[in-house]
């Protein structure tokens, strides 16, 4: 096959063309752009509802249900609820080898045949979570002085808008409380007109309803039946007829008020202190991120003079912004990378050879691209997107590509210099490296392939890495093999005229001979003549990386810490703090964010770098939450549109502390402006497990006071205070001499206070609650409990105080439960981005232990959230090294039809990482994941560089030259190759490493980790290896001594002559 597209150029260059046209056609039709990877989590979630149940009314009438409903399911690893005031989570979490898609249809079998929750709750949603409406690409932001109701009404009307628009199909209002119609009704007029809530209740049930009734068939057609009495309005509601006697009504407006408004929990979403609602535009199917960015501000843009005025329009959180970041990034990687590698190759071998070897770059992205949209059974993957990751991937992989083209068309390129014929040189050129170039391949592919096996968030994100750079690595060795060699054989050598230029080149090319005959040769000689002396010193250097490392000189870190466009604040007041309270507190830290504003300015321009500020009282960033609950985000102006970077966001979050100052009467208050773990909360985090009881909550203090003591924690938090006051209501004995029985006093109760829900109606998009309660000012006073008015079985009404008994208690507010028994969240939460968390825990834990231990076997802990995700990957990362070792060694032992050759192009992997952790001591960055999953990567293509030079040296020895000859030879005639793919591969690099931009500032330790791992491999390769040959040849003469020696001894003994043949020379 190489011969005939060696022969036939036309053939070539149509391959060429159509990867790259069938590449581009995937890229703008088939590959959807979204910001951040989609996917499920591998997990099985039930959500339910109790309205007005409180965490532990939730935990017994749902959690324990469904807890004991899916007892001995099999396959379970975890078993996790979290239970608050009106709902309840369970998230199943099933071991690597179960089927989620069959544990879902048993969860959802086992949880249909419960029968005893509750009436008031809603039906139970199993499901397998996916972050389909996590993300959002942007958010549009409708603010002015505007009522509730008004900017309700301009968001729907916004919404629909963009619906509308092509290429949106999902669209979210978030902030907004739901549409409720309340009735309130006066105890007085209750009693006066003898009504209950109930009855009243029962009347809408049957006053309101719309049924169709069948069909009439007359002689004029068919007509439709029927009824339509739904309500739907106030004024409906208030028409409703509760009674009719003597041609008198009762109508429900003379005895109740009906409000068409909103239900009873306040929220409050501020932006830039005007009342504001949140609309998120989200990505759905093959939708570009882009595009619906793009399309969103041109709908704000000319849709100002639609809306009244004081309507104002503004854009938050554009994630689009970090992928149009990446791909800018991308975009000039690959052109400087391209342009880096066209020079180096030009100058040390020929600008035309150059240039053919560089079309392999645009050739094998393309072919990467036109790979992933496919969907094939034995494909480790599915379907993939453009996204922050996957572009990643591409942005690594852009020094890597070329280096088998390199290899191939250097060696091109030297037959056509030995005066070949054009197109035997190019065949034979490429034959000759087929089998290295292969193989060399396969292990940069195999030292990437470990990312996909990663679980939790860190494995969500690193396995869109290695799918595309197979892709790319396959099209790129099938461009060097099949596109590269029709297009060699036409290279021009031993020109008698040269220009000016050509004439430079030859002295570069010239010189990079000499340097070879004149310094490397002489150098390499002299190294395999005291071979164990240089095996000694790269040893040493081997020892003083990894004890500079060991003594804590590189910093460590989980994750690389990088600047958001937000710094985000939330808070959490005690449980039973007054919705007026929060908000006096969040506006103390708006006051706060508006001086931050003030104080920090971009000198260029004379912007603020706070661009923006978004407040929340009663609803954190995504949803309402509680009225004790907020939050409030500062948009930072980006780095690249200030004239000069300016602080980071570090400073300012130390800086917003300082103006904010301690809060007391604050539970809870975060700041985080990095990130450091996929957007989430970066701390110490632990859970305490066993019943609640005095002692829990001592030891609980007991580890927050230790970790409160360690350098860098700021503060710390925990459970154990998130009590509030709870009523418990009891009925007296006498109550039942009346026919009074505890359903009947819990249903009027709540009836009165919560309220009894009549139904239910549809208006536009919108599930509208009809809610039955006594008015708002009674419900907030005693004493309309005790004198609430209860109906007894006979139709007797009494006291409450007369039948039961009220009761304060302490409560939780909100309960964990992990494996059937409660938990009690511990956390400590670090200063700024300097701390070194994993320390501290390594630190605190026996100190934990030592304090857990007190309750003699009644309480156990464990890390959870970035420790314990740490510990797994920590412990996945080492297994992949053995993954990775075995299948390289696998790979190896092919092409040298050997077993001990492979042992020491192996051990060539460690003395590489040894440039990794100086590259990082260089620029400055510390060491993370990302940094080890490029040294894993590193392997591979240090096995590749060793991989060329052994094959050509044992072709050499095959040949019948001396292995010391054959070495050194090898060494000579492979400096070249190894030499530019080294120099070209970290040229591709050296944009990402160079750039100062936040993108580049995650996907930095990665590059580093490879392009300083690759220049530092190529002395390993060049020299270590040689000398690492060398020995095993010493070696296998020496077992050759032993055998013989062993073989004369035993001859000796037993009396007979040692045959005159030695062992065979095998590497075996």
């Amino acid at each position: 096959m190489i011969r005939w597209f060696a022969r036939n150029d036309v053939a070539a260059n149509f391959l060429l063309v159509a990867v790259l046209f069938l590449g581009l056609r995937a890229a703008f039709t088939e590959i959807p752009l979204e910001v951040r990877p989609s996917f499920e989590f591998r997990e099985v979630e039930i959500s339910m509802s109790y309205r007005g149940g409180t965490p532990e009314d939730v935990e017994r009438t749902i959690v324990l249900p469904i807890e004991q409903a899916l007892e001995g399911l099999p396959g379970v690893k975890e078993f996790r609820a979290e239970i608050n005031s009106g709902s309840a989570r369970v998230e199943i979490e099933p071991m690597r080898e179960v089927d989620i898609d069959k544990m879902l249809e048993e969860v959802q079998r086992r949880t249909d045949q419960i029968s005893t929750f509750p009436d008031e709750t809603e039906r139970p949603r199993v499901r397998i979570p996916n972050t389909d409406t996590w993300w959002e690409v942007c958010t549009v932001m409708i603010h002015g002085d505007l009522s509730e109701s008004d900017l309700l009404r301009i968001g729907h009307e916004v919404r629909d808008d963009l619906l509308d628009l092509p290429g949106i199909s999902q669209v979210s209002l978030t902030g907004n409380r739901e549409r409720e119609v309340g009735i309130e009704i006066e105890p007085d007029t209750l009693r006066s007109y003898g009504l209950s809530i109930e009855e009243i209740s029962n009347a809408i049930k049957r006053s309101s309803i719309a049924l169709p009734a069948g069909s009439i068939v007359t002689t004029g057609g068919r007509m439709l039946l029927r009824t339509r009495s739904q309500a739907y309005s106030a004024d409906d509601f208030r028409n409703i007829v509760l009674r009719a006697s003597n041609g008198a009504t009762l109508k429900l407006g003379e005895v109740a008020k009906v409000n068409d408004g909103f239900v009873q929990d306040r929220s409050l979403i501020r932006y830039n202190r005007e009342r504001a609602m949140r609309i998120e535009v989200l990505r759905s199917g093959k939708e570009s991120a882009i595009g619906i960015s793009d399309a969103v501000r041109d709908y704000i843009a000319s849709s100002g003079s639609r809306f009244p005025e004081g309507i104002k329009f503004a854009i938050w959180d554009d994630e689009s912004v970090s992928m149009r970041g990446r791909l800018s990034l991308l975009t000039s990687s690959l052109a400087l990378g391209a342009v880096l590698v066209f020079l180096i190759l030009g100058l040390f071998l020929r600008p035309m050879l150059a240039f053919f070897v560089t079309i392999g770059i645009p050739m094998s992205f393309a072919g990467g691209l036109m790979l992933m949209p496919v969907d094939l059974p034995f494909l480790l993957w599915g379907p993939m997107t453009l996204n922050l990751m996957s572009v990643f991937g591409f942005i690594i992989v852009v020094g890597i590509v070329v280096d088998d083209a390199i290899v191939t068309g250097e060696n091109i390129y030297t037959k056509l210099r030995q005066g070949s014929d054009p197109l035997e040189a190019a065949v034979r050129g490429t034959k000759e490296v087929a089998t290295p170039v292969t193989f060399g391949v396969l292990t940069t592919i195999v030292a990437f392939t470990p990312l996909m096996f990663f679980d939790g968030w860190v494995g969500n994100f690193t396995r869109q890495i290695p799918p595309v750079v197979a892709g790319v690595l396959i099209f790129s060795l099938i461009e060097s093999k099949l596109i590269l060699p029709s297009h060699l054989k036409h290279l021009k050598t031993g020109r008698a005229r040269l220009g000016p230029f050509a004439r430079f080149q030859k002295k570069i090319a010239g010189g990079l001979e000499r340097f070879v005959e004149k310094i490397y040769r002489p150098s390499l000689r002299l190294a395999a003549d005291h071979r164990y002396v240089t095996l000694t010193l790269f040893l040493g250097l081997l020892m003083a990386a990894l004890g500079y490392r060991a003594g804590g000189h590189i910093e460590e870190r989980t994750f690389p810490k990088v600047d958001r466009y937000q710094i985000y604040c939330g808070l959490r007041m005690p449980a039973d703090t007054p919705f007026e309270k929060t908000d006096q507190v969040i506006n103390q830290i708006t006051a706060a964010a508006e001086q931050l504003a003030d104080e920090f300015v971009d000198p260029g321009s004379g912007q603020s770098l706070v661009t923006a500020i978004l407040s929340g009282t009663g609803a954190t960033y995504r949803s309402s939450s509680r009225e004790n609950e907020g939050m409030v985000s500062l948009e930072i102006l980006p780095p690249s549109l200030r004239s000069t970077p300016g602080p980071g966001n570090d400073e300012l979050e130390k800086r917003l502390r300082q103006i904010v100052g301690p809060l007391p009467e604050a539970d809870r208050f975060r700041v985080h402006s990095q990130n450091g773990k996929w957007d989430r909360q970066q701390g110490i985090e632990l859970d305490l497990k066993g019943p609640d009881s005095d002692l829990k909550n001592s030891i609980a203090r007991e580890i927050e006071t230790l970790l409160e003591g360690y350098e860098g924690i700021h503060r710390t938090d925990s459970d154990r205070d998130r009590r509030r006051d709870e009523l418990e209501i009891t009925l007296k004995p006498r109550a039942r001499e009346l026919g009074l029985n505890e359903v009947q006093l819990a249903r009027q109760v709540r009836a009165a206070f919560f309220g009894d829900e009549a139904q239910r109606i549809q208006r536009d998009r919108e599930e509208i609650r009809v809610m039955i309660r006594l008015p708002e000012v009674l419900r907030e006073t005693l004493h309309t409990l005790y004198t609430l008015q209860i109906l007894t079985s006979e139709n007797v009404t009494v006291p409450f105080e007369h039948v039961a008994e009220a009761r304060v208690v302490k409560a939780p507010t909100r309960i964990e439960r992990k494996n059937g028994s409660r938990v009690m969240e511990i956390g400590a939460y670090p200063e700024d981005k300097t701390t070194d968390l994993i320390a501290i825990a390594t630190q605190a834990e026996p100190e934990i232990d030592k304090i857990v231990s007190k309750a003699e076997g009644g309480l156990s802990w464990d890390f959870v959230g970035t420790i314990a995700e740490e510990e797994q990957t920590n412990k996945q990362m080492k297994w992949n090294w053995v993954f990775v070792i075995i299948v390289l060694y696998a790979l190896l032992a092919i092409p040298f039809r050997g077993l001990l050759q492979p042992v020491f192009v192996l051990a060539a992997i460690p003395f590489g990482l040894i440039g990794a952790l100086l590259g990082h001591v260089i620029m400055g960055i510390p060491l993370t994941h990302f940094s080890w999953f490029g040294m894993m990567a590193l392997a591979g293509v240090v096995v590749n560089d060793s991989l060329v030079m052994v094959d050509f040296a044992n072709r050499r020895k095959r040949a019948g030259l001396d292995v010391r000859e054959a070495i050194l030879d090898s060494g000579a005639a492979r400096f070249r190759p190894i030499a530019l793919t080294s120099l070209t591969t970290f040229a591709g690099l050296l944009p990402l490493i160079l750039d100062n931009s936040i993108q580049a500032q995650f996907l930095m330790p990665m590059a580093v980790s490879l392009g300083f791992g690759i220049v530092f491999s190529t002395a390993v390769t060049l020299f270590l290896v040689p000398c690492f040959y060398l020995a095993l040849e010493d070696g296998k003469g020496l077992a050759q001594k032993g055998a013989r020696w062993i073989q004369r001894g035993w001859h000796w003994y037993t009396g007979r002559e040692p045959s005159s043949e030695s062992p065979p020379d095998q590497d075996s």
